[in-house]
């Protein structure tokens, strides 16, 4: 394998450099000495002659430099969190009445490079805030072969009972965003023709530290 990729590169940078005959008479022999096809042939020397030359400099990709300081993101949270939690494209409208609002009550000063965010960029650097606001959502339950037998999948197109007395019973996890240590669970049951809330009608609700039969019932 080695003697084969000496040969690919002794004949890239000539190959990329030659016209159309030589390079045929070069891909000829090429797959004459390794057995390769010509286009498998073609593209190991098109790729080794895109590699850069050995010791030679790798350019730096030169970064954009950020145009919206600490500050500004800041103060764009906030906004958001003011106008409701809207995405980028209901706030970047109403961003300049809300920065002159917001200049009135002398809550902060002006931030002029917010004016020209565009809706993408406001959804881009608001991810962060999202994402610590609203972590996503845990799930103390583990799908299994028990469930899959006794408990019937249901389908969109599947028909629900026409009367009611039948429950779909979950249990609820109040572990926060972390599913160490103990926490409460709460057992809900809706019926599925009058979605009635189950829970509403008990008269002692009971919150159980587990999910054992001796706790749940």
């Amino acid at each position: 394998m080695k003697t084969r990729q000496q040969i690919v590169r002794g004949f890239a940078s000539e190959y990329s450099k030659g016209t159309k005959g030589p390079k045929g008479v070069m891909l000829d022999y090429l797959c004459a000495s390794t057995g390769w096809s010509r286009a498998n042939a073609r593209r190991r020397l098109a790729t080794e002659a895109a590699k850069p030359a050995m010791g030679a400099p790798v350019a730096i990709p030169r970064r954009r430099p950020r145009k919206y300081g600490p500050a500004a993101i800041m103060l764009l949270g906030r906004i958001r969190t003011l106008s409701g939690e809207l995405c980028g494209k209901y706030l970047a409208p109403i961003m300049t009445e809300t920065l002159e609002r917001l200049e009135r009550f002398e809550e902060f000063g002006a931030q002029a490079p917010l004016l020209s965010m565009s809706a993408a960029s406001i959804d881009r650097y608001l991810v962060p805030l999202r994402e610590a606001r609203y972590p996503c959502a845990l799930s103390s339950t583990r799908p299994g072969p028990c469930c899959d037998l006794q408990i019937p999948v249901r389908w969109s197109g599947t028909p629900m009972e026409q009367e009611p007395g039948f429950f779909e019973i979950d249990t609820v996890a109040h572990c926060g965003h972390s599913l160490k240590g103990e926490f409460l669970y709460s057992i809900t049951l809706t019926d599925v023709f009058t979605s009635v809330d189950g829970k509403h009608l008990r008269q002692e609700p009971r919150a159980p530290q587990c999910r054992g039969r001796n706790r749940a019932t």
